[in-house]
């Protein structure tokens, strides 16, 4: 069992998820405009954009997990306040740093365990509640400064070419250029400095109409973004993974944001969509159907008109099923030694005809 804590797995196994995703959505015909990782996940919008062959960025990643994992343990914790709230509060003695801003309200700061435990109880006791991120290292901050001339050497070792596709920055929050894109040094600075998500999303938004599909487990980055400010009737954001707590299946979410999306009016290449489904073809019976009517023969004397049968005068199209009303009764030589019901009034005369020889029957009229 591995231990997907350790950041030389997690980070191997979150750039791998996030980029096979990806290459499912857009075997279902959704490409991206844009892209925009956050932290290991602009490695994936990379090599998606072709900076680096999977081979190199599986390469560079899973070296970075390593050398990250070797330096001294650290802390990080979510504040719900600005860059700039959190800087006018930040004592210089403890040697803390910014390594996130993911919304106007929520950042990220990471330092050594006893640095943050005394930031956190600072905090809480001005009434900010801030919030433990597990992890076992203060990504982002200068406890990451003694790997970076090591990683500078291994990411100087594969080819990198001008992205094709254009994806922001975490370092600047706006569209990476061909050559920060391309320069070894800039993935350094990027292992060290603050990832401005923030930035980048404020950037992403002047568009209303932007759709956000986020790729990875849990929903974290759509929820940052659902933080801004923009127009929620334009601006779709769907995750396509649970959460770790959640009960709902992956392949249900998965498919749920394809029916968003196809719903939303996005075009679903769907012979992509069932392009590796096995079907088992049934074959028919090789004769013709034998047509053989089961006809029940009627009770009454007197059938029903045959339901296919086309009367020709249209006024005899509309019937309705009814009583037959006549007085003219017929009576057998027993007929008055049988009770008898007869629906409507009951004259003298008929009562005459009814009982001929005087009998004396009882009569109860209704």
């Amino acid at each position: 069992v591995r231990d997907f804590t350790q950041t030389a797995l997690a980070q191997p196994a979150l750039f791998t998820i996030a980029y096979a995703q990806a290459k499912l959505w857009m075997s279902w015909g959704i490409h991206p405009e844009g892209m925009l990782g956050h932290s290991i996940g602009e490695y994936v919008a990379a090599t998606l954009s072709g900076v680096f062959s999977l081979e190199d960025a599986l390469r560079i990643v899973a070296k970075r997990g390593q050398l990250m994992q070797s330096m001294d343990p650290g802390k990080m914790l979510v504040v719900p306040l600005s860059v700039a709230e959190l800087e006018t509060r930040m004592n210089a003695g403890l040697e803390l740093d910014i390594a996130a801003s993911n919304a106007p309200g929520l950042t990220v700061v990471a330092g050594a365990d006893s640095a943050i435990q005394q930031f956190a109880a600072e905090l809480e006791a001005d009434g900010i509640e801030p919030r433990a991120v597990r992890t076992s290292h203060a990504f982002h901050s200068r406890m990451m400064e003694p790997m970076l001339e090591q990683f500078v050497e291994v990411v100087d070792e594969a080819e990198r070419n001008a992205p094709t596709i254009p994806y922001m920055s975490n370092l600047t929050g706006h569209w990476i250029t061909a050559a920060q894109a391309q320069d070894p040094n800039y993935y350094a600075n990027h292992a060290r400095q603050l990832v401005r998500f923030s930035d980048s999303v404020i950037e992403l938004l002047e568009r209303p109409d932007r759709l956000f599909l986020e790729l990875g487990p849990g929903r974290t980055l759509t929820h940052c973004v659902g933080l801004h400010s923009h127009d929620s009737q334009k601006t779709m954001m769907l995750s396509t993974m649970p959460h770790a707590s959640d009960s709902q299946e992956s392949s249900s979410v998965l498919i749920e944001a394809l029916g968003h999306l196809w719903a939303s009016g996005q075009p679903i290449d769907w012979k992509g969509f069932y392009k590796h489904e096995k079907r088992r073809r049934v074959p028919l019976p090789t004769y013709p159907w034998q047509e053989q009517r089961y006809h029940i023969t009627p009770a009454s004397d007197h059938p029903c008109p045959s339901i296919g049968h086309k009367r020709s005068e249209i006024a005899q199209w509309f019937y309705a099923s009814s009583w037959q009303r006549s007085l003219n009764l017929h009576f057998g030589s027993s007929a008055t030694d049988r009770p008898w019901l007869v629906l409507g009034n009951l004259p003298k005369t008929l009562e005459l005809k009814l009982f001929p020889t005087g009998k004396k029957r009882s009569i109860v009229r209704v």
